[in-house]
This record gives structure tokens, C-alpha cells and sequence, in this order.
């Protein structure tokens, strides 16, 4: 056991053997390392099938809240059976563990035909409930930030809920500095633009608690990503990525790698190093056999050929990028699959292959309908609606183009960013910007990049396309303030002409 006020502690009442095995799972729990929580209850299960914890712990692993595209269908029936093995174990149970049984339980509860966001909003009211309860009780109340987490208001730029949860772990890691789950949930309720500067040592301790495992070395990126600190979120998904390939999940390799490079990916792209990102790219191989069952994974591979083809902003490698090409159970994740057919669309549109751009609005309609998660179908439809305005555009209906950018950024403003991503692998407002530029409104397109940078600070993309608009503009305080940034944020051995041209406006404006 964790020396008292250290690290995450519940003592169940199963006998000191099951304990010591809890206790396992339950620090992987809190880490969202669910494959080897699950493992850890179910080896304990397996010699003490009347202890109703560990029951609980394996329905607990089921449902992976802050991950879009959980639970699959076999999750729903695995995580209600393990409900019901704990319910039927409950005569031995505490009270205490009768309740937290029964906040697990209302999840479960109605079967396949109560959607996920109504589950989540189940879970954290019993959440809520068993923190009350128990005021005392730290497990719950961390329990309960995370369900706030997983169902709060992401539309909210006030980020008021999220606030709450933080100050609320705060609170709790004075009593328990070495605890995995409040720095797990911390990070995550500080993973915002107004607040992830207060994270950056939360982050480093976090790793001390947790040196192997690959989440917990993942985490520290979603804070230097909203910083805009792209060495920073490259190297600690070098790190995050290695110990996953060392913990591999069964026979397959880990989400939480193709998570890594997802991230990895976006970082070196940022520093517009597209040859280590081209490497990134090349790792993920469609021979290999990749954890199922995992929308982070899904996501992955998905999301990393399409960024680093749009962010380079070649138009022709993003038209030809092959859907499926993993094998993988795409039909589980429709909002995965969709960001390749959008990134085929906006490729097409931009290189004015409007026919294909159509075939590509053909098959996000056809997915969008098939997303449960309600963040993601806005994001498919802010995608649909970006490429619906470049083939406007190409048919030179230059209002209708505008008006379908405007909406699409408008959505994707209020909508921010989601867990899952380091950043949208298309920006809805950048595509904006350049439509403004390419129409030759430089001081509109200036406000537009200044909105993606408010969000999202530091982008190359928008850095260099904003210190553009200001030249042309005639703002050259600010075009200088950009171009230096961009000299900042890029590696000097790119080959984008972007730092070129920073080097020729700073040399000329000294």
C-alpha cells in the first residue's frame, strides 16, 4: 500500500492478496491505462470472484470517458456483466463499496439503447452523489471531477467548469501530493488556452509518480501544445511513445504510440521540420496490428498522413490519401474515418478537382449521421463545410464560399478543441484566413489569424499567414512582430519558404 497521504489508496475488504493486486489496477485506472488496469482486476478476480471492488474495477475500464467513441458495443455488455458480478458480490461489501458499485452501475444502466452522452451524464450525477456522501473520501472526489470533466460544457469560453475541477484537485494534492489520478485530471481541467500556463509543473511531477507509463508521459503535451512549446511536446511523446512500444497491449501495439505520434507529428510540423514528420508518418505501418477498440488509436492514424500532408498545404498528397488504409474496425469510429475523406475533399477543392471534393462531401454526409459523439459531429460538419466552401470558390460563387467559411469557423470557435487531438487537422479559420488573402483582404484575413492564434498559439501556419496579411496590409509593426515569432517557432533547416521570407522582411524592416 502507498505510505498514508501518498499516492491513490482504497482499502477494499477482499483480504490483503486482492489488495495488493487492487492496488495495481487501481493506479492504472487512474493513469486511463485501461488495458492493464483490466488485466490486473480480472488476474485478481480469478481467485477472489466474491470481492465486488474488483468487479467494479473491471467495469470501470469499459467506459474510457474523456475518449470519444467508448464504449463499443462488446464494451457495454463486458462492463454490465462485471456490474452485475459486483452487484451479486455486494452481501461481503462495506457500504462504501456498495456505493461506488452503484455509481459504476448507473453507466450501465438501460441497456444498448441509452446513448453515450446520456451515460455520462448518469455516471456523474452518481458520481456527485457518492462525493457527497463520502466529503472525506479523496478516490471519490477525484472520480467525481473526472465525470465533471467528461460532461462538461466545452462551448463554455469562460471555462468556469473546468476551473472548478482544478481548483478542486488543487485542494486534494495537499492532502495527496503523490496522487495519479488528481495530476491525471489536473492537467487535463487546466488543458485550456486561459489556463494551461498553471500546469507546466504538474506536469513534471506527474512523470516522477508515473516514469513508465506511456500516458502519464503523454499528458504534459496537451499543456505545452495549448503553450505553443512545440520542442517540448515532441519530447515528451518521444518519451510517451517508447514506453509504449515497451508495454505493448497483448499482441498488438499500444494506443497510446499512435497517440504519440499523432502528437509528435504535430509538433515537428509546427517547427515546419517536415522531414522528422515525414519519419512520424513512415512509422505507422499496415502490416502491424494495432490495439482495438480505441478511439485515441483510431484517431491516430488517421490524423497523423492527413496533418502532414495540410499543413505543408500540399493540396495533391492530401487528394490522394488512401481511407482504411490500417486495418482497423473503422465502422466503430466514423468521426476517425471521417478526417481522411475531409482532408481527400479539401485537397481536391484546393486543387480544383472539384468532382472528387464531391465525392468526399458524399461520404462525410454518410458518416456524420453514424457520430454519437456530439463534439465530433460538429467537427465533421465544420470539415464538410470547409470543403464545401473551396468548391465554391472554384466555381467562383465567392459569397457562398464566404458564407460556408464563416460558419465553419464560427462552430469550430465556439466548439474548441477536443482531448483526443493536439489540434485540428483542419483549421477551419486558417482555411478562412487564406480564402480572405487569396481575395485579397489582408486586414480581414489579419483578424481571422489572430483568432486561431487566441486559441491555438504559436501554429506556423497561421504565425507566418498572419505576418503575411500584415504586410500586405501596411501593418508593419505587427508583420514584424509575426515574422519574428516565426523565426522563434521554426527550425532553421526548413525548407518552407516561410522562414525565407521572414528573414528577407526582417532584414529589410530592422
Amino acid at each position: 500500500m502507498p505510505a498514508p497521504g501518498r499516492g491513490a489508496e482504497f482499502a477494499i475488504t477482499c483480504g490483503p492478496d486482492a489488495q495488493k493486486v487492487f492496488d495495481q489496477g487501481f493506479f492504472f485506472l487512474h493513469n486511463m491505462d485501461y488495458a492493464k488496469a483490466r488485466r490486473a482486476f480480472e488476474t485478481a478476480a480469478t481467485n477472489h470472484a466474491s470481492c465486488a471492488m474488483l468487479h467494479w474495477g473491471v467495469a470501470m475500464t469499459y467506459f474510457q470517458p474523456l475518449w470519444p467513441g467508448q464504449p463499443t458495443a462488446e464494451s457495454l455488455k463486458n462492463g454490465t456483466a462485471a456490474v452485475e458480478r459486483a452487484k451479486a458480490s455486494s452481501a461481503k461489501a462495506s457500504a462504501r463499496e456498495r456505493d461506488y458499485v452503484a455509481a459504476v452501475a448507473a453507466f450501465y444502466d438501460g441497456g444498448d439503447k441509452v446513448d453515450h452522452q446520456t451515460r455520462s451524464k448518469s455516471w456523474a450525477a452518481a458520481q456527485k452523489v457518492l462525493a457527497e456522501r463520502y466529503p472525506d473520501d479523496v478516490e471519490a472526489q477525484a472520480f467525481s471531477g473526472l465525470a465533471r470533466l467528461a460532461t462538461m460544457d466545452k462551448s463554455d469560453k469562460t471555462y468556469a467548469a473546468s476551473r472548478g475541477v482544478a481548483e478542486e484537485m488543487e485542494k486534494l494534492l495537499v492532502k495527496k501530493p503523490d496522487h495519479p489520478g488528481l495530476m491525471h485530471y489536473l492537467l487535463h481541467a487546466y488543458d485550456n488556452p486561459a489556463y494551461a500556463n498553471q500546469a507546466v509543473e504538474v506536469a513534471r511531477k506527474y512523470e516522477a509518480v508515473t516514469p513508465d507509463g506511456a500516458h502519464a508521459l503523454h499528458m504534459p503535451s496537451h499543456i505545452h501544445v495549448r503553450l505553443g512549446n512545440w520542442k517540448e511536446v515532441v519530447d515528451w511523446n518521444i518519451k510517451s511513445a517508447a514506453a509504449a512500444l515497451k508495454n505493448p497491449a497483448g499482441d498488438r501495439i499500444s494506443r497510446d504510440f499512435l497517440h504519440a505520434l499523432d502528437y509528435m507529428t504535430y509538433g515537428y510540423l509546427q517547427m515546419g521540420d517536415d522531414e522528422q514528420a515525414k519519419q512520424m508518418v513512415g512509422k505507422i505501418d499496415p502490416a502491424t496490428k494495432y490495439e482495438l477498440s480505441s478511439g485515441p488509436a483510431a484517431y491516430g492514424l488517421a490524423a497523423t498522413p492527413a496533418r502532414y500532408a495540410i499543413e505543408r498545404r500540399a493540396w495533391a498528397e492530401a487528394a490522394a490519401l488512401v481511407p482504411r488504409k490500417v486495418d482497423y474496425n473503422w465502422d466503430q469510429y466514423p468521426w476517425a474515418e471521417a478526417v481522411i475523406h475531409a482532408a481527400r475533399g479539401l485537397g481536391a477543392a484546393r486543387t480544383k478537382d472539384l468532382k472528387s471534393a464531391e465525392k468526399s462531401l458524399v461520404e462525410l454526409d454518410r458518416l456524420k449521421p453514424l457520430v454519437d459523439a456530439p463534439w465530433w459531429q460538429k467537427r465533421v460538419q465544420i470539415e464538410r463545410d470547409v470543403v464545401a466552401a473551396w468548391i465554391a470558390h472554384g466555381r467562383r460563387d465567392y459569397k457562398k464560399a464566404e458564407e460556408l467559411f464563416r460558419r465553419a469557423g464560427q462552430l469550430e470557435t465556439a466548439a474548441g478543441k477536443d482531448s483526443v487531438e493536439p489540434g485540428h487537422v483542419i483549421s477551419a479559420n486558417e482555411e478562412l484566413g487564406d480564402f480572405l488573402l487569396d481575395r485579397k483582404r489582408p486586414a480581414d484575413a489579419l483578424q481571422v489569424f489572430k483568432t486561431v492564434l487566441d486559441e491555438s498559439p504559436r501554429r506556423f501556419h497561421s504565425v507566418s499567414s498572419a505576418a503575411r496579411a500584415a504586410e500586405l496590409a501596411g501593418r508593419h509593426p505587427e508583420a514584424k512582430a509575426y515574422y519574428a515569432q516565426l523565426l522563434e517557432i521554426s527550425t532553421a533547416t526548413t525548407t518552407r519558404p516561410a522562414r525565407a521570407q521572414a528573414l528577407a522582411y526582417l532584414a529589410k524592416h530592422p
